[in-house]
């Protein structure tokens, strides 16, 4: 600051103002500068600063413009406190940028090339609106529906309409139709129905010929197919037709008519199954029921006497495994001098679905033999 001369003898002297230390400082070039301190330096020197400290009720008008260099977020201060400004330490002032409801937006801002991103990214945004959407726009300000780069107005009333949609004159003819059903039911329905609702049936006034018995050709109401010329149809269905040649077996009866007259044998119990087997090597003869049977007979004719002194065995091989394979009947015919084996259970020996019986000899010999197991299903 300048000063008069009158006043150059007061340099360097102190002078209080509102209890102030003011000095007038003699800058050495011919200007006095006007200090508000007693010391210019060091730590007693007296500083202009604000009258209310960081985090406290504001008063007064702020005077500083400095801030706080802080690495991290300040803490939250009460509501309506004086606050110091936020810089990073680089001397960068830190933003928040946040809507009117007070809802950041972009989050903090120190860096001052990426707001200019952002606002360079926004001015391009906005160019191609104002570019591009009034050539959408008719003069109008409508907006054009096709290639003609003219805006042409939009009716509802002019759209075309796709094939079968319904229109006032079908919905006139629909309503045509359900006032006449509604006429109808009206006019003959409650004719037919009782005084509680329920519909009334005449039986007496159907036709006669559809009433009582009647002869076989008319007791049904069903035509033969059309390519079926036998009388004896009806549908598809052939009525009157005897059974067919040949054997049933009805539970444990048995029917043979294979030759009507000639074969009409009924039998009457469980069938018998044998299983032959002959030849002059070792034997080897295995039952093949596939059902619960009984043991009825084992035959064994020789054509000599065998002379080697060897087994014939006739096993139970057992649906439950080897460990319940039983020898049921065991003779030397070499020993017993016999051409002849004849073995009858004395008491019946069933064997379940599953278990078979096995006769077994080496033959040593080679005697012609013929064998016969004979079974029968219970």
């Amino acid at each position: 600051m300048f000063v008069s001369p009158e006043v150059v003898e007061l340099a360097d002297a102190v002078l209080f103002w509102n209890g102030m230390p003011l000095r007038l400082h003699d800058n050495g070039d011919g200007t006095y500068s006007l200090a508000v301190q007693e010391e210019t330096t060091g730590a007693d020197a007296d500083e202009i600063q604000g009258n209310i400290a960081h985090d406290s009720a504001d008063a007064g008008k702020p005077i500083k413009i400095g801030g706080k260099a802080e690495s991290t977020v300040p803490s939250a201060v009460a509501d309506a406190d004086r606050v110091d400004a936020w810089f990073d330490l680089l001397g960068r002032l830190v933003t928040s940028l946040k809507d009117t409801s007070g809802n950041e937006i972009f989050g903090e801002v120190t860096d001052s090339p990426a707001v200019n991103t952002l606002l360079a990214r926004l001015k391009t945004l906005a160019t191609l609106l104002n570019g591009g959407l009034p050539t959408a726009l008719g003069t109008g300000g409508g907006v054009k529906v096709d290639g003609s780069g003219t805006a042409l107005p939009v009716s509802a009333a002019s759209l075309p309409l796709p094939a079968g949609a319904a229109t006032e004159a079908t919905l006139a003819l629909v309503e045509s139709a359900v006032d006449g059903i509604e006429a109808l039911l009206a006019g003959g329905l409650p004719a037919a129905l009782g005084v509680a609702g329920g519909l009334k049936a005449d039986v007496m006034a159907l036709p006669a010929g559809n009433l009582g018995q009647q002869l076989k050709a008319a007791s049904l109401s069903i035509a033969p197919a059309t390519d079926i010329t036998d009388a004896t149809y009806i549908g598809d269905i052939k009525f009157g037709e005897s059974l067919p040649y040949g054997t049933a077996l009805l539970g444990n009866t048995g029917v043979d008519q294979t030759t009507p007259g000639t074969t009409n044998k009924v039998s009457i119990g469980n069938p018998q199954t044998p299983f032959n087997a002959t030849g002059a090597g070792a034997i080897a003869l295995s039952t093949a029921m596939a059902k619960a049977f009984r043991l009825v007979s084992l035959n064994v004719h020789y054509s000599s006497a065998p002379t080697t002194s060897e087994n014939l065995t006739l096993t139970k091989n057992a649906l439950a495994g080897t460990a319940y394979d039983t020898v049921l009947f065991t003779a030397n015919p070499a020993v017993l001098g016999a051409t002849d084996l004849v073995y009858l259970p004395d008491k019946e020996i069933t064997f379940l679905n599953g278990d078979e019986l096995d006769l077994a000899s080496a033959n040593t010999d080679a005697r012609t033999y013929g064998a016969t197991i004979l079974c029968e299903a219970v």
